[in-house]
């Protein structure tokens, strides 16, 4: 999509997509191929994964489909290049064959995340495809007010993502990236090559991180009874005073500022 896109950072992401996407609707639409995943099942797929956690099953429950039918429309857009798909980390809940399972525990599925494997395509299919009708007659009002209300969806998702290739660079590690588990999400758990534990969350918001928030952190990994060596935090807009004071020595801060070097 890069040869046919003209950025400009200079003004605001909405006046991006007006003068790339909505007035050269019909160039990107030819660009989303082949034609039929525009159209039911696939688009119903599409258009929930872009909107949902990409678990599975939450994903199957929002487009309203059946495991058999859902699963055959992954491996075809696997084929496609159009989403990947991440197993969970997450260890079996039964060890042995007969180890019996708590209750409360045996509906519970260990199930993979899919992710759009381009970021065009989670933008397409969760804003643009949702309101194509009222585009092509040139009304881009709803579109408008749907992506100012929604846009930190697929923002945060992309950030998150610039942080786990960040922490891979920077650590050298065997694996990075989302952890979850029956207990909880992690935006970040990685494994480096010295064998140290890496556990972080991403925050996308326009106000700094407070102290708060890495106590959530610690609260969530004690559940899943994770213990890392490195604690990081990401954050669009810096940290409290108390946080930058923090006198953990294995706690890492990282903001905006340390995605530079992807620019390069």
């Amino acid at each position: 999509m890069e040869e046919y896109l003209e950025l400009d950072p200079t003004v605001r992401i909405e006046e991006n997509i007006d003068h790339n996407v909505l007035t050269n609707f019909s160039k990107f639409d030819r660009l989303i191929s082949p034609t039929y995943i525009k159209k039911a099942p696939f688009r119903n797929f599409l258009i929930a994964l872009s909107r949902s956690d990409g678990k599975l099953y939450n994903i199957l429950k929002r487009a309203h489909l059946n495991e058999h039918t859902g699963k055959a429309i992954i491996s075809e857009l696997l084929e496609l290049d159009i989403i990947k798909i991440y197993e969970s980390r997450e260890e079996p809940l039964k060890k042995y064959p007969k180890q019996k399972i708590k209750k409360a525990l045996r509906g519970y599925k260990i199930q993979p995340i899919i992710r759009f494997a381009y970021p065009f395509y989670n933008f397409w299919f969760g804003f643009i495809e949702p309101f194509r009708s009222e585009i092509i007659l040139g009304k881009y009002e709803r579109f408008f007010e749907y992506f100012q209300k929604h846009s930190i969806r697929a923002t945060s998702l992309i950030f998150e993502q610039l942080a786990n290739d960040f922490i891979a660079m920077e650590f050298d590690t065997l694996s990075s990236g989302n952890y979850w588990d029956k207990h909880g999400e992690f935006d970040i758990l990685a494994l480096t090559k010295k064998d140290e534990l890496i556990l972080g969350e991403c925050k996308f918001k326009n106000k700094k991180i407070c102290k708060s928030e890495l106590s959530k952190l610690e609260y969530k990994a004690q559940l899943s009874h994770i213990i890392p060596d490195i604690w990081v935090l990401f954050s669009k807009n810096g940290f409290s005073n108390k946080l930058k004071s923090s006198k953990m020595d294995n706690l890492k801060l990282y903001d905006l500022n340390n995605f530079k070097q992807f620019l390069h």
